[in-house]
């Protein structure tokens, strides 16, 4: 698990969305992956490979995504 800060989660997702209406052939986990690569890319080849990588299955983004934490500000 990777703990980062709210304001790059959004903007990886943010970014995801985005890539979601430009490139219409790329399924949702291609997009978060790929969004999140260039965000997060330490942490992202870290997970490429694994059982949270979601690029080609879709039905992983839930657990991609487990594995990136807001910092508590605190």
């Amino acid at each position: 698990m990777f703990i980062v800060s709210e304001d790059k989660i959004n903007y990886a997702y943010k970014l995801a969305e985005k890539y979601s209406e430009i490139y219409k052939d790329w399924r949702w986990g291609q997009c978060i992956f790929n969004a999140y690569k260039v965000v997060f890319p330490i942490e992202t080849d870290k997970i490429n490979g694994t059982d949270f990588d979601c690029f080609y299955d879709d039905s992983k983004v839930p657990i991609f995504l487990e594995q990136f934490r807001i910092e508590n500000k605190e």
